[in-house]
């Protein structure tokens, strides 16, 4: 029987997707197939793993916690695709209690194995690894990250213009959580210029003052590119600085030279993934009394 396998990632984050990278190959490994990614959109898993070979079909599906009118709608669409594309066996990689609920009714009328494990790890990637072990699956030593990035004639022919080397920094997270003061902001744009031709700085589209008063040729500011086109430029960067989120787990899967904030909110998994000696961790709340061994790591 041909196999039809399914693994559904609840996490909302383009990091938390990204996490799952090593996971994804390591079921296609074991399983020797394709695999179908369902996931919520604002991960951005159709753009990340749209030419990704070991994926077959990526459904985007919100699979956000709903609200009381919206719980029982929302179990009934999770059921309904289910039955529509029969799986054969569903890797789920959360606990959520609706989505449960979605499996239990699920298997009252089909033989579909689903395999989920309660979190009880301080990371999604060690409850990843957890998980893959619990089902006897090899865990491959490194993977490459490799994706076959397609971006638009029309973005190449704008970046070409952009002098190298090439420093990409980002500034925040999608919910705000990384605060770097401005005044320390200048002074690290004011650093980059002196090593880099080419400063890319990325920041939601909510954040746009902070970069008002920065006005400057070698500056290019990326909240209108989408996430092809910011990872061809972290591709292409010599380093990346920025906050601990989705374009810090790029980089470090792009195995980068890369200065990462994270602060009391926000905790530094990306040390857990390969290469671990080419990234810097800086405790936002103290970068003002560590910015000069920020510019060291910088200009070395």
């Amino acid at each position: 029987m041909k196999k039809n396998i399914a693994i559904i990632i609840p996490h909302k984050g383009l990091g938390d997707i990204l996490f799952h990278y090593k996971f994804i190959n390591s079921l296609h490994n074991h399983h020797k197939c394709k695999l179908t990614l369902i996931a919520n959109p604002s991960s951005k898993a159709d753009l990340i793993f749209q030419n990704n070979n070991k994926i077959k079909k990526i459904i985007l599906l919100d699979l956000r916690r709903p609200n009381i009118l919206n719980y029982i709608p929302k179990i009934y669409k999770l059921i309904r695709l289910l039955y529509k594309y029969n799986f054969n066996i569903i890797y789920y990689t959360g606990f959520n209690k609706w989505q449960r609920l979605a499996f239990f009714i699920v298997k009252l009328f089909k033989k579909t194995t689903i395999k989920f494990y309660k979190n009880k790890k301080l990371y999604i990637i060690s409850f990843l690894n957890y998980f893959l072990k619990k089902e006897k699956i090899k865990i491959p030593n490194d993977i490459e990250f490799n994706p076959i990035i397609k971006v638009t004639q029309t973005f190449r022919k704008k970046i070409i213009f952009y002098k190298k080397p090439w420093v990409f920094l980002s500034i925040d997270t999608s919910e705000d959580q990384i605060k770097i003061p401005k005044e320390t902001l200048s002074l690290i744009i004011s650093n980059l210029r002196n090593n880099f031709k080419t400063i890319f700085i990325n920041t939601n589209s909510f954040n746009q003052e902070k970069l008002k008063n920065i006005k400057n040729k070698s500056v290019i500011k990326t909240n209108n590119f989408n996430i092809l086109e910011i990872s061809y430029l972290i591709k292409n960067s010599q380093l990346f600085i920025g906050a601990e989120s989705g374009p810090a787990v790029i980089a470090a899967l792009y195995k980068k030279k890369s200065i990462i904030f994270f602060s009391k909110k926000i905790k530094k998994e990306s040390f857990l993934m390969e290469n671990s000696n080419l990234r810097f961790y800086m405790l936002i709340e103290k970068i003002n009394k560590n910015i000069n061994k920020l510019f060291y790591i910088i200009k070395n």
